[in-house]
């Protein structure tokens, strides 16, 4: 929801959540537990606006590219294989719980 909102993130963990991130150039990640990196992060975009916009709009723009409903929907019609392995890959990105 952040993305979609232009918001720039800053994500303290590891995995696939921080490779979307940086992979959209969405945000800044930090490793999790690390108070003076959340800080660093949030100094540093609280001193350059410019940054904040052009992070926010990279994170806007790839939630438009990869989750918007309407082209899901338009790959799932169109291109059904292709919408499979997407959503084979995405299942296999969440916790082991969640695909049960």
């Amino acid at each position: 929801e952040s993305m979609a909102m232009h918001c720039p993130i800053i994500l303290g963990v590891r995995g696939e959540s921080a490779r979307i991130i940086e992979d959209a150039g969405a945000g800044i990640t930090i490793p999790p537990q690390d108070a003076a990196a959340l800080a660093a992060a949030v100094q540093a975009l609280r001193d350059d606006p410019d940054r904040r916009r052009r992070i926010g709009d990279a994170g806007r723009r790839h939630v438009e590219q990869h989750f918007d409903r309407r082209v899901l929907a338009d790959l799932a019609v169109h291109q059904p294989e292709a919408f499979a392995a997407l959503v084979a890959k995405a299942k296999a990105a969440l916790p082991a719980q969640a695909n049960a």
